[in-house]
């Protein structure tokens, strides 16, 4: 079987860059010009406190969905089967062996039509419970066909 791709063209690149309340307050990021032709692909996704202290173990996580995680689950939960969710990271550091890590894992088949929502939670001995983001889109030029069926996946409908 042979799978054809849709055609696609990219019109150019975004870097969204931030903060937000590392509670499991989520936060929308305003993306839809008003058309279903367009749409954005996250390929890159970074987080880290916005407060850094040398001396005290620190953990982040966050997540991205297509969707306000509140309408659908928990937001501390990491649903990889939920067509929402798109984007998964995490921040740590740990005194005992002085290293920082960092690591995000994105859908690569992630394509939003609408708007794009931000939730996490800082873990541990952080002095401030904001958390930075940065968030790499490339914008797309699609079809109306895969627009509707963008817009149908992500608002968590199968679209098989």
């Amino acid at each position: 079987m042979t799978i054809t791709p849709l055609p696609r063209s990219k019109t150019d690149t975004y870097v969204i860059k931030g903060q937000f309340t590392g509670d499991y307050v989520s936060e929308r990021i305003q993306l839809f010009d008003g058309c279903f032709d367009t749409a954005f692909r996250v390929i890159e996704f970074i987080i880290a406190p916005k407060s850094i202290t040398g001396d005290s173990n620190q953990s982040a996580n966050a997540k991205l969905t297509t969707e306000d995680p509140k309408t659908f689950g928990t937001f501390g939960d990491w649903n990889w089967q939920d067509n929402r969710e798109i984007g998964w990271a995490t921040w740590l550091q740990n005194t005992s062996n002085k290293s920082q890590n960092m690591q995000a894992i994105i859908d690569p088949e992630n394509l939003i039509i609408e708007d794009l929502w931000i939730c996490g939670k800082i873990l541990e001995d952080a002095p401030s419970n904001v958390l930075n983001y940065m968030i790499v889109m490339e914008k797309y030029k699609i079809s109306q066909a895969e627009g509707t069926l963008t817009y149908i996946r992500n608002r968590g409908q199968d679209v098989n």
